[in-house]
């Protein structure tokens, strides 16, 4: 029996975490620029990201509050905080209106093409207001239901690709071949702010699922962070080994490519299916915390219902991620250019920096005036 503690398991903190960072960077071509050198930056990354998640819970204990909207407000003062806190719920909505472009147009491309891109927009956000308004507790128990048929399908996948024996690891050669300096750029911006810098979405809620952030907590976190990395790094060698760095840097969608590639014996063949079901039920879970995370801000600042909120917010979602690009590929070229450097950069390390500086500082402030007035 799992132990329980603040409400939840570690293993339900372990598995939430874990399908949020596979949601759509396990989907797209991550890291297209390095090559055959994807895998080593993403398991670079995934160490980075560690430390990453320690950091964002550090700044809620550090603080003794339950959300970063609280920290803000007590690091930049009630106007700053209010100000970059709507900053943060922005990013939150148009991150969460991303991820669900990529869904919709991953099952309009691969799995009902006749289908227009506006139908399955709607039905994915209706399936996103229902997991919401089961309330916290419950979507988090179905996300461990997720967590256990996501695992058992990557399992199978791995089995039938090896199984299927068309493997050149000859693609992987040679290893860091250029050398270490022009793989810098493209691992900080397009494989550290995504998807482990967005583990910033947690800061919003962290702290009132888990009130303590004890050891626990943080092992938790970190050995899912690991796990999520893991798995990310095997997804890139798998399709680097099953066509090449060549055609994955031309896939729009390169894991579901290398499960189309699998035959065996002529019987077990096309089990992109059943990848990107398995791939369904992540992004469901990255979507719905991306939302739960901005819905959060605006329970804090508006005081109005959280109930109240669900279907506005995501239908105001939905609405963003239909215009938020004109097509995939304008898509893609905007999420690898100018999101990283323009958006993630600043929210997800500069802002956090800045902010446990103030507090700091301001605590040293309080000190000093508490001994001078004694």
């Amino acid at each position: 029996m799992i132990r329980k503690m603040d409400g939840y398991s570690p293993l339900q903190i372990f598995i939430v975490i874990f399908l949020f960072l596979e949601g759509t960077a396990i989907l797209i071509n991550l890291a297209p620029d390095l090559g055959r050198d994807a895998w080593i930056a993403t398991l670079f990354c995934t160490f980075i990201g560690m430390f990453l998640i320690w950091w964002f819970f550090f700044l809620l204990r550090n603080t003794n509050q339950r959300h970063i909207y609280a920290v803000l407000q007590q690091g930049l003062g009630k106007i700053g905080g209010s100000i970059v806190g709507v900053v943060y719920i922005t990013y939150f909505i148009y991150i969460c209106a991303r991820d669900m472009r990529d869904f919709s147009e991953l099952i309009t491309n691969a799995v009902l093409p006749s289908i227009p891109l506006e139908w399955t927009t709607l039905c994915f956000t209706v399936t996103v207001i229902y997991v919401l308004r089961c309330g916290v507790q419950n979507f988090v128990n179905l996300f461990v239901l997720f967590g256990y048929v996501f695992a058992a399908i990557f399992v199978v996948f791995l089995v039938l690709v090896i199984a299927d024996g068309e493997l050149d690891f000859h693609n992987l050669l040679p290893i860091m071949g250029d050398g270490i300096g022009p793989m810098l750029p493209s691992t900080f911006t397009q494989v550290l702010e995504f998807p482990f810098g967005e583990l910033i979405a947690f800061t919003a809620f962290a702290g009132m699922l888990y009130p303590n952030l004890s050891g626990k907590v943080m092992r938790a976190s970190l050995l899912s962070v690991l796990a999520a990395g893991m798995v990310l790094t095997v997804t890139i060698i798998v399709e680097l080994v099953t066509f090449g760095p060549s055609i994955r840097e031309r896939a729009m969608f390169p894991l579901v490519s290398a499960s189309r590639n699998i035959s065996i014996g002529n019987f077990i063949e096309r089990i992109e299916m059943i990848v990107i079901f398995a791939i369904l039920l992540a992004a469901i879970v990255k979507v719905c915390i991306f939302a739960y995370a901005a819905l959060q801000g605006v329970v804090w600042y508006t005081g109005k219902s959280y109930n109240s909120l669900i279907i506005p917010y995501v239908l105001l979602t939905a609405e963003i991620s239909y215009y938020v690009s004109n097509n995939m590929s304008d898509h893609i070229m905007v999420g690898l250019s100018f999101v990283p450097i323009y958006i993630h950069i600043p929210l997800q390390f500069a802002v956090p920096a800045i902010l446990l500086v103030f507090i700091k500082m301001r605590s040293r402030w309080r000190k000093r005036d508490d001994q001078t007035a004694v």
